[in-house]
C-alpha cells in the first residue's frame, strides 16, 4: 500500500468530511460554470441548445439506468464495512449493477433512432431527411456512451462515499472537472466544433477518472485484511434491490422537475432559445448548488438531536436555520437579478436577451434549494415516501404547467412552469408531514412565501418590497427574536476575531 492511497483513502472526521467536501463541490460547479460560457464562445447558439439537451438527457438517464443503486451502495457499504463483509459484499453486488448498466446502455443502442428522435425533437428541424437523421444518431450514440461512463463514475463516487472517503471523492470529481473541460476546449478549438465532440470528451474524461479511482481502491482492498469475512446469506441482494428501487423515483422525479422545460423548450422553440434558457439558469443555479453544503451540515447536526429525544431542539433548529439561509438565497436571487444586465456581457451578443428572465430563472433554483426542509424532516420522520409523493405530484403539475406555459411563454414559461412544480412539491409535502404532527412556525410560513416577491411586475414595486422585507427581518421579531439576532451576531463577532487572530499570528 503507497503513501499515496494511503492519504486518497482516508476516512476523516466528520467536521474535515464537510469542510473538505464542501469547498471541493464549489470548486466543481465554479468549473463548470466556467467551462459553459467558455462553450457559449466557442459553439454557435444553435449547438450550444443541443449540446444543452443531451447533457440533460445524460444526466436523467444515468441515474435511470442504474435503478437508484447509487442510493443502495451508500446506505450498505457501512453495514458491511462495520461487521468486516466488505470485500464479499462488492464482489458480488459490483457485477450485478454493472450488468444492469450494460443491459440499459444496449436498449438505448438498440433503439438509437427513436431515442434520438424523442430527445432532439427532430420535429423542430423540418423534415427528418436521411442527413439529418444520421447528424443526430451520431450526437445521441454520444449521449448514449456519456450515459455509460457517467452511471460508473457514479458508482464510484457512490462506493467512495459510502466509505467516507471524501478525499478520494474530491479529487475524483475535481480531476473529472479539469480533465473534461481541457478536453472538450482542445478538441472543439482543433478537431469540430460541434456538441457531440463535448460529449464525446465528457464521456472519455468520466471514463479515464472512474477507472482509475476503481482500479486503485481494488489495490487498496485487497491490501486490507479486515474485511474479507464471507457473507453467509443471500438476503443481502433483495434488501439491496428493495432500496435502491424505492429510492429510484424520487431520483427520477427530481430530476425531471429540472429537465423537462428544457426538453419541451427545444420542442417547441428550437435548439436557440434553449442554449440562451441553459446559459443563464446554470448561471443562477449556484444558488441552489450553495445550499447542498448547508442541508449536509444541517442533516448531521438535527439527526444527532432528533436520535437522542431532542425533537422540539431538533425541529426548531432546522426552522430557524432554514429561515435565515432561505432569506440569505433570496438576497442573492435579487443581487443576481439587479445585476443581471453585467452578467449577460459573459455572453455572447445572441445571448443578450436572457437577461431579462434572469429573475424567473432564479425562481426555482430557490425553491429546489428550499425544498431540503421537506427532504429534513421526511429523513427526520423516517417517512421517505413522502417526499417521493409530494415529488411525484409536483412533477405531474410541472408537465401540465409546462404545456400550457412554454409554447407561450418560453422561457419565462420554462422557469414558471418548474417553480410551480416545486412550489406544490412543497406544500403537499409539509402538508402530509403536519398530518404526521410536525407543524411550522408562522414565520417559517411567511419565509416559504417570499420568494413571490420576485414575481412582482413592476421593477421598482419589487425593489421596495425587499427593502421593506428587509427592514422586517431587522428590526421586528417576526422572522427572528432578539435572543436570535444577538446569537448571530456574537457569532459573527467571534468568528472575526478568531480570523484576525489568526492573521496576526501568522
Amino acid at each position: 500500500m503507497t503513501r499515496f492511497s494511503k492519504i486518497l483513502f482516508f476516512a476523516d472526521s466528520l467536521p474535515a468530511n464537510l469542510r473538505l467536501y464542501s469547498v471541493a463541490h464549489l470548486i466543481f460547479r465554479a468549473v463548470g460554470l466556467a467551462r459553459m460560457v467558455l462553450l457559449t464562445w466557442i459553439l454557435e447558439q444553435t449547438q450550444f441548445g443541443l449540446l444543452s439537451v443531451g447533457l440533460a438527457f445524460v444526466n436523467i438517464t444515468a441515474a435511470i439506468v442504474l435503478l437508484g443503486a447509487p442510493s443502495a451502495l451508500e446506505r450498505y457499504i457501512p453495514l458491511y464495512q462495520n461487521t468486516h463483509r466488505l470485500k464479499a459484499f462488492l464482489r458480488r453486488i459490483i457485477p450485478v449493477c454493472l450488468a444492469i448498466v450494460v443491459l440499459g446502455v444496449a436498449l438505448l443502442a438498440l433503439n438509437i433512432r427513436f431515442v434520438a428522435s424523442l430527445v432532439f425533437s427532430l420535429t423542430t428541424f423540418g423534415p427528418a431527411n436521411l442527413q439529418t437523421i444520421h447528424q443526430f444518431s451520431q450526437l445521441t450514440a454520444a449521449c448514449i456512451a456519456a450515459v455509460a461512463a457517467a452511471a460508473c463514475f457514479h458508482m464510484i463516487v457512490s462506493c467512495l462515499k459510502g466509505l467516507r472517503f471524501f478525499r478520494a471523492v474530491a479529487a475524483l470529481e475535481l480531476t473529472h472537472a479539469f480533465l473534461f473541460t481541457a478536453l472538450a476546449v482542445a478538441l472543439l478549438l482543433g478537431y469540430l466544433r460541434q456538441p457531440v465532440v463535448v460529449l464525446a470528451a465528457q464521456a472519455l474524461s468520466m471514463a479515464l477518472t472512474a477507472a482509475l479511482l476503481a482500479l486503485l481502491l481494488l489495490l487498496f482492498l485487497r491490501a486490507s485484511t479486515e474485511q474479507n469475512q464471507s457473507l453467509a446469506s443471500t438476503r443481502y441482494l433483495s434488501r439491496f434491490a428493495a432500496f435502491a428501487v424505492w429510492g429510484l423515483p424520487g431520483t427520477i422525479t427530481w430530476r425531471l422537475l429540472l429537465v423537462f422545460p428544457l426538453w419541451y423548450l427545444n420542442r417547441t422553440h428550437g435548439p436557440g432559445t434553449t442554449g440562451t434558457y441553459w446559459a443563464y439558469f446554470t448561471l443562477v443555479n449556484i444558488i441552489f448548488f450553495l445550499s447542498v453544503p448547508f442541508w449536509s451540515v444541517m442533516n448531521i447536526h438535527t439527526v444527532r438531536r432528533w436520535v437522542q429525544a431532542k425533537y422540539e431542539l431538533a425541529r426548531t433548529t432546522v426552522e430557524l436555520g432554514f429561515r435565515a439561509f432561505s432569506l440569505f438565497l433570496l438576497l442573492m436571487c435579487l443581487a443576481l437579478t439587479v445585476a443581471a444586465p453585467l452578467f449577460s456581457r459573459l455572453f455572447p451578443a445572441g445571448f443578450a436577451a436572457g437577461a431579462q428572465h434572469v429573475r424567473f430563472l432564479c425562481l426555482p433554483a430557490l425553491l429546489a434549494a428550499n425544498f431540503g426542509l421537506v427532504h429534513l424532516l421526511a429523513h427526520l420522520l423516517e417517512r421517505p415516501g413522502l417526499r417521493v409523493l409530494a415529488l411525484t405530484f409536483g412533477t405531474v403539475c410541472l408537465l401540465a404547467a409546462g404545456y400550457l406555459l412554454i409554447p407561450t411563454y418560453g422561457i419565462t414559461g420554462a422557469a414558471l412552469s418548474a417553480a410551480l412544480g416545486l412550489s406544490l412539491a412543497t406544500i403537499l409535502g409539509l402538508a402530509m408531514l403536519a398530518s404526521r404532527r410536525c407543524y411550522l412556525s408562522i414565520s417559517t410560513w411567511i419565509v416559504l412565501v417570499c420568494p413571490a416577491l420576485l414575481l412582482i411586475p413592476n421593477y421598482y414595486l419589487m425593489l421596495g418590497s425587499f427593502v421593506l422585507l428587509i427592514l422586517l427581518v431587522v428590526f421586528s421579531p417576526l422572522f427572528f427574536s432578539a435572543h436570535d439576532k444577538q446569537y448571530a451576531i456574537d457569532s459573527f463577532l467571534q468568528t472575526l476575531r478568531r480570523f484576525w487572530s489568526k492573521r496576526s499570528s501568522a
